[in-house]
């Protein structure tokens, strides 16, 4: 993983309504961080698995996917890849103020932005 990268997950405060994330680079093991009981390492490690099993089936049906969204009872996954092969994926509770607001969306704008190549984040 990029020192960048791996720089950006580490800097992302707590907040209410973020359970966890992972960034993940082609070729490599997801780096994972949890802020919640909820949501623990060897969960967010096999949500990778699925996420990335679901990535695979779009794409070998000429539907690659760049975003994914899954919205369940009590938890939302986001899924952002970037045109680098570099994705972000984080899970949140199911609040509109959270998902639909500031916090998500923020750092998704954030990824995109951060240069792997760099040694510094945004």
């Amino acid at each position: 993983m990029s020192n960048a990268l791996q720089l950006w997950l580490a800097q992302i405060p707590t907040c209410n309504g973020l359970l966890g994330a992972y960034l993940v680079e082609p070729g490599r093991e997801p780096e994972v961080r949890s802020w919640s009981e909820r949501c623990q390492t060897a969960g967010i490690q096999a949500l990778h698995r699925q996420v990335r099993d679901v990535l695979d089936v779009l794409g070998a049906r000429d539907m690659p996917a760049r975003k994914l969204r899954w919205i369940f009872e009590e938890t939302v996954v986001y899924y952002e890849r970037r045109p680098d092969g570099a994705g972000l994926c984080l899970i949140s509770t199911h609040d509109l103020w959270i998902g639909e607001g500031e916090v998500i969306t923020g750092l998704i704008q954030d990824f995109r932005n951060v240069q792997p190549g760099s040694p510094d984040a945004p």
